[in-house]
């Protein structure tokens, strides 16, 4: 089993079936092991949110709508935070597959940033280069759960700026002075549930709306989305 070629970005997790709270610390620490480290990942926290948090981020995968769904923030000004929590609990009830679902997988691992206990360090550090490590580590993180058989989903598309209740998970950390930069859940994806990017074209393949297939019996992809760079476009050799 090739990681490379076993990792999708897939929303639905199972809820009922998931990991060992010791197989996600192992992955965590096989990612530790193998990414390129360098001292500014001692500034980073793994909050790892598991099955018993199940409530908050259902309330949270309220604030995660899909590009171009309706269900975004700014397509919704008119509303107050309460008014946005009871329209997005209804869109999320009609229409699951219009929101994030990764963020409720069995486990919700948040990587983030205390910006008030390292102030001294957030106001000088090169930005690009520590995001990058950390960009590394996540990668790192999502091939050794795959390695080991668990899938894993990346969301980025979230808010520490909403206010509503449903939001509490972020709004919490920024009180805290902490800055979540992504998430990554993990667990055994839910291949039978509806969802956005992909769709069913057999029983064993799954399509990608941008281009690639997945073979999800034998949990292999076949070609990749086409928006992808080209490599002459990114590819060029100095004379």
């Amino acid at each position: 089993m090739n990681p490379l070629y076993r990792r999708i970005n897939y929303r639905n997790f199972k809820k009922d079936v998931y990991p060992s709270r010791d197989e996600v610390t192992n992955i965590i620490q096989d990612a530790i092991t193998l990414s390129p480290f360098k001292s500014s990942m001692k500034y980073l926290d793994i909050d790892v949110w598991g099955p018993e948090h199940s409530k908050i981020k259902s309330d949270f995968v309220l604030n995660t709508g899909l590009a171009g769904s309706g269900n975004k923030k700014f397509e919704n000004k008119e509303l107050d935070d309460e008014q946005w929590d009871v329209k997005m609990k209804e869109e999320y009830d009609k229409h699951p597959h219009k929101f994030n679902t990764q963020v409720e997988a069995p486990y919700l691992l948040a990587f983030t940033e205390d910006k008030i206990k390292h102030s001294h360090r957030v106001k000088f550090r090169p930005d690009k280069n520590v995001y990058m490590r950390w960009g590394m580590f996540m990668y790192s993180v999502v091939l050794c759960a795959n390695n080991r058989g668990v899938d894993a989903s990346y969301c980025s598309c979230f808010s520490m700026k909403l206010t509503s209740k449903s939001n509490k998970l972020c709004t919490d950390y920024k009180k805290n002075g902490r800055d979540i930069l992504s998430f990554i859940g993990l667990g055994y994806y839910d291949f039978d549930t509806e969802e956005d990017n992909w769709k069913r074209v057999d029983d064993d393949h799954i399509e990608h709306n941008l281009g690639g297939t997945y073979d999800i019996k034998n949990r292999k992809r076949d070609g990749c989305k086409s928006k992808k760079p080209t490599i002459d476009s990114m590819l060029r050799w100095r004379e």
